[in-house]
């Protein structure tokens, strides 16, 4: 069954309609004020009175044709079932303008909107301190527990509200992401252009990105990469996996190891993600059985007892989004889940302890309840309700972004206070481990050099037990394993060479270069050696050829014949002949490849001589059109010049004519008046 079509003037009419509804509830938006409400600081949080607040959205696709309460309570979970009953029915949630009860369902361009009294989530009080600022970009170092932008129970209490209200910084354009409950390095424009650019040089991938974190468990030494596939697990709480189908994003990040921490069971790891997709770093790090300390995602038991180590099966995810949104609903508000006392909100039973002052509100000393009350709504179930203030170690996780480097800009952030004792472990190389292309290829020299010597070791039992088929195989591995070092090896010397091209960029001083140098001298050497002991000494030949006359009697019975002497000595000489045809042939080649060679040396030098003379022959084409040219001004001068006698000539002409035709005239007047007399 066709849908039916509207025609176009319908069309017309209901987007008209659509924006004069729009226009006609502006008053309700408030979308750019920030004068609604203000901040208050207690107890390091920072905090924001309650203020009325309507929020709107157009019916999504999911909700067309289902119940107003029920698209409420699934998608605004902020609120109980109970809430959003009380709200529609004392109409302060409407569609298209107009009340509704909860029995109505959506339409396509349903207008929703929502007048609350809005609380929110209190976020830490830390100075938000200012890395970097010229005209075109701002850099900041972003506290834990504050979000970028308005969403959720955020919107005073957003990053882009405090700095447009507090340093008066507005109409910003935020290049990249930062989680909220991630600290560090956030890049901001000041205009569109310049947000643009930087964004596209980080999605292009020329801006190197270091993460500092600290995961539970030792985790491996040296390089880890991880590019598993990520993907949606549940929008509404914001929760991704690991998805390796066709569904699934690609992403790849790098890990590498800083410091293990035996005494409380955690270590210290610098994160290199190459691409940067929602939750990436946390959700690699929680796939190699090594979640991110205070994550309350990806750090759970509702992921089972490895909390979602290599990965979880399908068929389990559905438990998993249950169980972390039970944890959403029974122990905090939307946006920050963990932050709200379990009270059951009852009209019956209504806690007053932190907003009313009894009995007489007007009669109360009580300067801060004065002021309370002023934001104090009866109607409000939040105002009901007593919250519990969120503790530091539920508005952060030990992720934080530390430096950002693109192609002519770097900046590092201050260190966060749960990385101070860790901090004499970092070092230059492991901060730059993924941008300095010496660390790239040094980790895989190690470990193949290793390798290499633990496969001799197998070579060597091999041949000690006479098993020619594990020797051979061995062999083979080994031979391969030297040819790829060799390559690893070369490409190190590329990069010493990059290095030393510019040991500013990658703050590399001479004894660092001379270490590197070594190291790949070093490792050379242990492949020579390697080498010499896979080659097997040269053989003797078992006939002993005497230069001495077969005369001598003693001599020839002390020469040592074999069965087969001769047919040694035939395959010598056949060999012997084979190499001499062999080097002839590649000496022919050589020659027919310098006869080549010159030919084209030949070519080249013609080509040359061509291009000069046709330079040459340009230059002088040059000369006669500049000659031209000069000619041409002469004569376009030379004309002016005769235009203008003539124009002088034309005008004295004019004038001759003038004068006559003024003397014919007087002429005749004054025969005309000796006629008129004498008749």
């Amino acid at each position: 069954m066709s849908k039916r079509r509207l025609s176009p003037s319908a069309l017309r009419q209901m987007r008209k309609s659509k924006l004069r509804l729009v226009e006609s509830l502006k008053h309700y938006e408030d979308k750019d004020s920030y004068d609604l409400t203000d901040y208050y600081f207690e107890k390091g949080l920072r905090k924001v009175y309650p203020y009325y607040f309507t929020f709107r959205s157009f019916a999504k696709g999911r909700w067309v044709s289902e119940k107003v309460l029920d698209v409420l309570t699934r998608e605004f979970r902020s609120e109980t079932v109970l809430d959003h009953a009380r709200a529609i029915k004392q109409g302060r949630v409407t569609i298209n303008g107009e009340s509704i009860d909860e029995e109505y369902r959506f339409k396509n361009n349903d207008l929703l909107m929502s007048r609350v009294h809005r609380h929110e989530l209190p976020v830490s009080d830390q100075k938000i301190s200012i890395v970097h600022e010229n005209d075109d970009m701002l850099v900041i170092n972003k506290p834990a527990s504050i979000p970028i932008h308005p969403a959720g129970r955020f919107r005073y209490n957003s990053l882009m509200f405090i700095l447009a209200k507090e340093m008066n910084l507005k109409k910003l354009f935020s290049i990249h992401r930062l989680d909220r409950l991630t600290s560090g390095i956030l890049l901001i424009g000041k205009n569109s252009h310049i947000s643009k650019k930087i964004g596209d040089e980080i999605r292009a991938g020329l801006v190197k990105k270091v993460y500092l974190a600290v995961v539970d468990g030792e985790f491996p030494e040296g390089k880890t990469c991880c590019s598993q596939k990520i993907n949606v697990m549940c929008p509404v709480i914001g929760l991704h996996c690991v998805d390796n189908s066709e569904e699934g994003a690609v992403c790849t990040t790098n890990f590498n190891r800083i410091f293990y921490d035996s005494s409380c069971n955690r270590s210290v790891i610098a994160c290199y993600p190459e691409t940067g997709r929602t939750h990436q770093i946390r959700i690699h790090s929680q796939f190699l059985g090594h979640p991110i300390v205070q994550d309350p995602l990806y750090n759970s038991d509702a992921w089972g007892s490895e909390k979602g180590k290599g990965g979880i099966d399908v068929n389990s995810r559905e438990s998993i989004v249950r169980h972390l949104r039970e944890l959403h609903a029974n122990a905090t508000r939307e946006g920050n889940w963990r932050f709200r006392d379990q009270y059951l909100i009852d009209d019956n039973k209504i806690h007053k302890e932190k907003y009313t002052c009894e009995p007489n509100l007007q009669d109360c000393d009580d300067n801060e309840h004065k002021t309370v009350h002023k934001y104090y709504d009866a109607s409000c179930p939040e105002c009901q309700v007593k919250f519990r203030d969120p503790t530091f170690e539920e508005m952060e996780i030990f992720l934080h972004a530390y430096i950002y480097s693109g192609q002519s800009w770097s900046f590092k952030a201050p260190l966060p206070h749960w990385m101070e004792k860790y901090k004499q472990y970092l070092t230059e190389d492991l901060l730059y481990y993924m941008e300095d292309p010496f660390f790239l290829v040094k980790q895989d020299v190690e470990n193949s050099i290793s390798r290499l010597f633990s496969l001799y070791d197998s070579y060597a039992n091999a041949i000690s037990v006479n098993s020619s088929t594990d020797s051979k195989k061995y062999h083979d591995e080994l031979k391969t394993l030297i040819k790829n070092i060799e390559w690893d090896l070369e490409d190190l010397d590329e990069t010493v060479l990059i290095v030393k091209s510019n040991p500013r960029k990658f703050k590399i001083n001479n004894e660092e270069l001379n270490d590197r140098i070594q190291f790949v001298v070093d490792s050379r050497k242990t492949l020579e050696g390697m080498r010499l002991k896979l080659t097997p000494p040269k053989t003797q030949p078992n006939e002993v050829k005497s230069n001495k006359s077969f005369s001598n009697k003693n001599s020839f019975k002390s020469v040592k014949t074999y069965k087969y002497s001769k047919l040694d000595a035939y395959g010598e000489h056949e060999n012997d002949q084979f190499f001499s045809q062999t080097e002839e042939r590649q000496k022919l080649l050589i020659e027919k490849q310098d006869e080549e060679l010159d030919m084209v040396a030949n070519s080249i030098g013609k080509l040359k001589f061509m291009g000069h003379e046709i330079g040459n022959e340009l230059d002088e084409h040059n000369v006669l059109l500049d000659d031209l040219s000069h000619e041409m001004d002469s004569s376009s001068a030379k004309l002016d010049f005769v235009a203008n006698k003539m124009a002088k000539l034309t005008r004295l002409s004019n004038d001759k004519r003038q004068w006559t035709a003024i003397l014919i005239l007087g002429v005749s007047i004054f025969i005309l008046m000796i006629l008129l007399i004498i008749l």
